[in-house]
């Protein structure tokens, strides 16, 4: 990924899941001025910031970067003046919270976003999950009342997959815990039972 001498070689890859604004994205080529925003194939990028100014807007299409989606990147046409931000919709992966059900389209639901954290992070079989340790109808619960768009970008420093599920969790007012019957449960107060 890291090209000669980058000074961020030895830094954590990003990982951007559902839509989230003015992230910081790594430079991973400064030759090329190419710049890693998340990994794996992700839906797109709204917008590209060089000190706040617009260089890249969808759908204009303007020629202040090229993007590849398809390994989360941009490169851009020329050397920024300041600091690169981005607003980026993120990871095209996502569980049918009805079936369990794995597919590659891109979700902005904090219910989706946790259970894919839950079930592909983490040490398999020690840390991460499965989706039959999940408790499905309290996932779809949330998904089904969450009325706008979250997302949440896990940069260049580690992160503990509890917080990251319980920080996406309160971000619509619901609670994140294992039900009795050992099952992942996420829950708001007063709409599932």
């Amino acid at each position: 990924t890291w090209n000669g001498e980058q000074p961020n070689k030895d830094a954590i890859k990003p990982l951007v899941f559902g839509e989230v604004h003015n992230i910081e994205p790594i430079l991973i080529d400064p030759a090329t001025l190419k710049y890693r925003f998340s990994t794996g194939a992700s839906e797109g990028v709204i917008e590209i910031r060089d000190n706040g100014v617009p260089i890249y807007t969808y759908p204009s299409l303007t020629t202040g970067a090229s993007i590849n989606l398809t390994d989360s990147t941009f490169t851009l046409t020329y050397p920024p003046a300041g600091q690169i931000t981005a607003s980026i919709q993120g990871r095209k992966r996502s569980i049918n919270l009805t079936s369990g059900v794995y597919s590659n389209t891109y979700v902005n639901n904090p219910a989706n976003i946790i259970a894919i954290i839950c079930t592909e992070y983490g040490k398999t079989g020690v840390t991460s999950l499965s989706v039959s340790d999940l408790d499905l109808p309290s996932f779809s619960a949330i998904e089904s009342s969450a009325g706008y768009p979250v997302g949440i970008y896990l940069g260049t420093q580690k992160q503990n997959i509890v917080e990251v599920c319980k920080q996406l969790a309160e971000s619509v007012g619901a609670q994140l815990f294992f039900n009795r019957y050992g099952k992942l449960q996420l829950v708001r107060v007063g709409t599932y039972i």
